[in-house]
């Protein structure tokens, strides 16, 4: 700040003694003036320093309470991660399982379907055979000769006569 350099008149003992008063009670109201405001402004410069100070410490939370809730959220990913494999690894448990006893099941099926199958074979065979015999003998089945009529004409009469 550049100040304007004061002439005072000079008078016969020396300077002008009021104006030099003035002159100096002037820069006595801008010096107090001047530290009045350098008091406010350090004020708000100290209660930006406090807020900044406090705005820090809550940054400083923020950050710490940011980690925390990563590293907790790494540990539940970590761990449903985990829940998931072993849950794949226990249905692929299952899974396999289910398959051998349907195989096996499937395996007793077929062999029964097999043994079936031959005794139906067998069966059929011998079904077949039977309706063979069964249609010699009706072939070779005779029946007997039907009476004339007149036999039962002779019957009607005889039993008439009574």
């Amino acid at each position: 700040m550049k100040t304007k350099e004061s002439r005072f008149r000079i008078l016969k003992h020396g300077y002008d003694r009021f104006e030099v008063d003035r002159s100096m009670d002037d820069l006595e109201t801008k010096i107090e003036m001047l530290e009045t405001k350098l008091s406010t402004y350090q004020k708000q410069v100290d209660l930006t320093n406090k807020q900044l100070e406090a705005t820090n410490q809550k940054y400083q939370t923020l950050v710490q309470q940011l980690s925390i809730k990563e590293k907790a959220a790494d540990e539940i990913s970590r761990l449903a991660l985990q829940e998931a494999n072993a849950i794949i690894d226990t249905a692929n448990l299952n899974a396999d399982i289910i398959v051998r006893e349907a195989l096996s099941t499937a395996r007793l099926l077929l062999v029964e379907l097999a043994r079936i199958s031959n005794q139906t074979a067998s069966v059929k065979t011998d079904l077949k055979d039977r309706i063979i015999e069964l249609s010699k003998l009706i072939e070779d089945f005779q029946l007997p000769d039907i009476p004339t009529m007149d036999w039962l004409q002779s019957y009607n009469k005889f039993n008439s006569d009574d």
